[in-house]
């Protein structure tokens, strides 16, 4: 009897098998990578439709803080020698409803880095005729305060590109050494 036909069929067979199973392998493989691009693309659109929707929330209401803030600067100056110290009776309750509005909206924002922008901005701004007194001598609290909401638009939209945040400007960076110098007086 022959033993290399038995065999020759034993090997075919095996590699036959090795083969088909080497190309099911390729071909499951390809479709796994083809499914983690697209869900990684679908995750991609999903996070930046979101960071949309968080800017489209939030840009209004710092548009609408900013608007009150020039609102309250083109009011004439009821002290000729403080030409930057408007009146300021029936400003509060109304910069307290923009910032509350404001305030919630950014609690939206998921990166921590941004959302802690915000949130020590608008903490600052709850006390503003007192932790802005100081900030810019050249300028009223006013303007200082619009300086500061000017550099959370940039963050805001750095964060809508998903790139980091903008190096603070000088308004900002003048506007925390004020307020870290009203919390230590203040404790």
């Amino acid at each position: 009897m022959d033993w290399i036909s038995p065999v020759s069929g034993l090997v075919g067979a095996l590699i036959g098998g090795g083969v088909s199973m080497y190309g099911t392998r390729m071909t499951l493989s390809t479709q796994l990578d083809a499914q983690y691009r697209q869900t990684h693309l679908d995750l991609e659109k999903a996070a930046a439709a979101e960071r949309g929707r968080i800017t489209d929330l939030l840009a209004p209401r710092l548009v609408a803080l900013i608007d009150h803030l020039r609102e309250w600067q083109e009011r004439p100056a009821t002290d000729p020698e403080r030409p930057h110290a408007p009146e300021y009776a029936g400003f509060n309750a109304e910069w307290r409803r923009r910032l509350m509005d404001a305030q919630l909206a950014a609690l939206e924002i998921p990166r921590d880095d941004v959302r802690d922008l915000f949130t020590e901005a608008f903490e600052s701004f709850r006390w503003w005729r007192s932790s802005t007194a100081a900030i810019d001598p050249l300028h009223g609290p006013l303007e200082s305060m619009e300086d500061v909401i000017e550099y959370l638009v940039m963050c805001l939209f750095a964060f809508r590109r998903d790139v980091p945040v903008p190096e603070p400007t000088d308004g900002m960076k003048i506007a925390r050494r004020s307020w870290e110098a009203w919390r230590a007086e203040m404790q």
